[in-house]
């Protein structure tokens, strides 16, 4: 599949992720922090949070992960170029959230790249 990079400015359909993905959330840390604190910092539009709960008990509880969908593919980039971020006074990290579906080659560029313990490992 040949991607094109010259698409910007036009409406954001292309391959590119506009989905992070959030480490290390932890009680204390709402929805609505997350959005803020993305809207704030990096003006954006978020579009969507989905902090990951366990559905089983009385208390649901985060699971140490969420989803944060933008509006806008640079403020993305930033974010993950960022990497650490601190809300509601809690450290977390954000990557790219790879697709659901596999197939675009260039959707887990870098994301093994930090493994390499493989070579002569013996």
């Amino acid at each position: 599949a040949v991607v094109s990079t010259q698409s910007t400015g036009e409406p954001s359909q292309h391959e590119k992720s506009q989905r992070i993905y959030l480490g290390k959330v932890r009680e204390g840390i709402t929805e609505e922090n997350v959005k803020e604190y993305f809207e704030a910092n990096y003006a954006c539009k978020v579009e969507n949070v989905d902090l990951i709960k366990n559905k089983e008990g009385e208390e649901p509880k985060l699971r140490g992960f969420g989803f944060v969908s933008f509006d806008d593919v640079d403020a993305v980039d930033k974010i993950i170029i960022v990497r650490n971020h601190e809300i509601a006074g809690i450290q977390v990290f954000a990557k790219k959230a790879e697709p659901k579906e596999g197939g675009y080659g260039g959707a887990y560029g870098g994301g093994y790249g930090s493994g390499g313990g493989y070579v002569g490992g013996y």
